[in-house]
């Protein structure tokens, strides 16, 4: 039996002198102790644990004679370094001093606190972890080594820096529980033999391979349904009202990020201050708070006594100044003409370069014509009294001209007409159609070629400038008739069509298709008509709100077609027409027959397809294309919606049902018309 412990305790010393050195086989950390006699190279998968443990060495050992590594191991721990693993003068842990001693640490049966998932059901001594513990110096108080702790604890990383918690219970001991026992003893000796032994007595019968775990049942944690929960972590607010369980996983920057809305990570700390600002104290199966009661009230004064509505007081209108037909004015300086069609009431300092300054349509010249007495004074008028500033004759002719000057004046463009006689300046609304308009003396090809710089498409006219109106030849009296132009009741965007006799006030929810759609137009008439909705573009980019524009223009019937006109047959008559866009484009092919009298009550070929139900005597028929709608197809045709809704009935009356590629009736009196492109045109009158 001797020779066999001598054989054994030789085997021993010899794997522990083949895995040590005396000097450091690799790089060192500082702060090593000076007297170190016994150096291990880390290799991999070594852990601090797995070195005390194969030489025999407690955790504080190798903690203090390796200082620079963490206590926890997770610092400094390097592989392919060399570390102290015995000192000059220093026994094995296992080794002690030839008296023995004993140290008493207390059993305790169950769990003082939440555990780890993981621990062994035959534990028997548990252990609840306080501030300043770590691995070593648990694993020493008890007697174990790393490796019995990593096993009995695997949810606990090997370098003990993973689910190692203050206030968590660890499992240090395992087997049989005995009935009675109240301590463990831990009892070194030193045989008289080099060999060194340790064993552990403890009033418990150990576990070993001879008494195997032959059943462990795991459960799953259970919930309590109680609410508000029970099992939270203290220092939450009374004022909690919303909780979340934590999950294997969680972390606290995972939990605040679930509650965004209302909860920082700074709440979340201070409405669970246990969990520590390092989230140590985060717990799996707690619940923590993660929602709290508002702190503030709103408070809403009413007024004390109940407001006094007034009576209501009915709305009255201001009546307009009624209109004097009957007007003679008076007093005047001398004697008006007796056609004289408007009059000003001169005031104190009045001259006629002043009074002809201010209304803007009368020269100095016709002021002095107007009132011969003057007698060509122009300084010479009286205060409070009336004066003629134009005359009527019933002609157009005799409507006052613009203003001019027939000294050149400044701003003039430089490629102006050198040949130029009276020169206008350009205000307000004025374009290359408005302008010759209002002269009607010269047209607007003459203003253009006068004054260049306009360009072709009237794009250079510049408020305030000076433009050429006259060369030596131009008639000085109108010789074209001014045609009314239609107000807009809004704002315009410059260079709309001068001969514009139709407007459409622009909503925020109009677009360039919806206005076309509705006044049955291509999108090409409507730039040409509003330019600066395209701004150079050819697309609708400049379409503003509150601003009046152009859907017609004087010589095209509504939806911008021409009118039809008829040819002459024998037996009746008949009339092919094609509808063409300001720009010339073909948009409606036409055929139309009026029966004579000797075909009236035959019948009336409809074209297929039609929708059910359509009325029957129909007259007037329209081939549908994509994209049309009923408000349009009547608007164009200039019917009322109601009778297209009741001459066909199948399109619903919101139109939800009209079908595209069938005909539909839009007249039922009138020539016998069939209309296949394009859009529908009224019925000729």
């Amino acid at each position: 039996m001797k020779a066999a412990l001598l054989a054994l305790a030789g085997g021993i010393l010899a794997g522990r002198a083949a895995a040590q050195n005396s000097t450091p086989a690799g790089p060192t950390q500082t702060g090593t102790i000076s007297t170190c006699n016994e150096w291990y190279l880390v290799q991999d998968g070594d852990t601090c644990g797995t070195v005390e443990s194969k030489f025999g060495i407690t955790h504080v050992q190798f903690i203090k004679w390796n200082s620079a590594v963490s206590p926890d191991c997770a610092t400094n721990f390097w592989g392919g370094y060399a570390y102290c693993v015995g000192v000059s003068g220093a026994a094995p842990a296992s080794t002690t001093s030839s008296s023995s001693s004993s140290k008493s640490v207390p059993t305790v049966t169950s769990p003082p606190g939440p555990t780890m998932t993981g621990s062994p059901a035959n534990c028997n001594n548990w252990y609840l972890v306080k501030d300043g513990d770590n691995c070593g110096t648990v694993e020493a108080a008890y007697g174990i080594t790393h490796v019995q702790f990593i096993k009995w604890n695997p949810a606990v990383s090997a370098d003990c820096a993973t689910n190692f918690w203050i206030g968590e219970a660890y499992c240090v001991g395992v087997g049989a529980v005995v009935s009675g026992a109240s301590s463990t003893s831990i009892t070194t000796a030193k045989s008289s033999s080099t060999v060194t032994s340790s064993s552990i007595n403890t009033s418990t019968t150990p576990y070993s391979t001879r008494l195997p775990v032959t059943n462990w049942t795991i459960s799953s944690p259970t919930v309590a349904t109680t609410w508000p929960p029970t099992q939270t972590q203290a220092g939450q607010p009374s004022y909690c009202n919303y909780w979340h369980l934590v999950q294997a996983g969680d972390t606290c920057t995972s939990i605040a990020a679930m509650y965004p809305t209302w909860m920082s990570l700074a709440d979340f700390f201070a409405w669970n201050p246990v969990v520590g600002s390092d989230c140590t104290g985060l717990y799996v199966m707690y619940w923590v708070c993660v929602g709290i009661q508002p702190q503030t009230s709103l408070t809403l004064e009413y007024p004390p006594t109940t407001p006094t509505i007034p009576d209501e007081v009915p709305w009255t209108s201001t009546p307009l100044p009624s209109v004097d037909y009957n007007f003679t004015p008076s007093p005047t300086q001398g004697p008006l003409p007796t056609n004289c069609a408007n009059y000003y009431y001169s005031q104190p300092g009045d001259t006629c370069r002043i009074v002809a300054a201010n209304l803007g349509y009368v020269s100095q010249e016709q002021f002095l014509a107007y009132n011969s007495f003057l007698g060509g004074n122009c300084d010479g008028l009286w205060s409070g009294v009336y004066y003629c500033v134009s005359q009527w004759n019933g002609s157009q002719h005799d409507l006052p001209m613009p203003r001019t000057v027939s000294t050149k004046p400044s701003p003039v463009p430089s490629d102006t007409t050198t040949a130029c006689t009276s020169w206008y300046q350009m205000s307000g609304d004025d374009d290359c159609d408005v302008i010759p308009a209002i002269f009607g003396t010269f047209s607007r090809s003459d203003f253009v070629s006068w004054n260049p710089s306009v360009g072709q498409g009237c794009s250079g006219l510049v408020e305030g400038t000076y433009y050429c109106v006259s060369v030596p030849g131009t008639p000085t009296t109108r010789t074209a008739i001014v045609t009314p132009t239609p107000t807009p009741t809004a704002p315009v965007q410059p260079g709309i069509a001068a001969n514009c006799i139709s407007w459409w006030l622009v909503k925020t929810t109009d677009t360039c298709d919806i206005i076309t759609t509705a006044n049955s137009l291509t999108l090409d008439q409507f730039l040409e008509w509003n330019p600066d909705v395209a701004n150079g573009t050819g697309s609708c980019t400049q379409l503003y709100p509150d601003y009046d524009v152009c859907v017609l223009i004087e010589g095209l019937a509504p939806g911008g077609n021409g009118t039809t006109t008829a040819v002459s047959s024998s037996g009746g008559s008949t009339s092919t027409t094609t509808a063409v866009s300001s720009r010339g484009v073909s948009t409606s092919t036409i055929t139309s027959s009026t029966p004579t009298s000797t075909q009236s009550g035959g019948a009336i070929s409809t074209p297929v397809p039609v929708q059910a139900g359509m009325v029957s005597g129909c007259h007037r028929f329209y081939f549908v294309e994509s994209g049309d709608g009923c408000w349009a197809i009547a608007n164009s045709a200039q019917i009322d919606l109601n009778n297209f809704y009741a001459w066909n009935p199948a399109v619903q009356t919101d139109c939800s049902k009209l079908l595209a590629q069938y005909y539909v009736c839009i007249g039922i009196s009138g020539p016998v018309t069939t209309i296949t492109t394009g859009s529908p045109v009224p019925a000729p009158t």
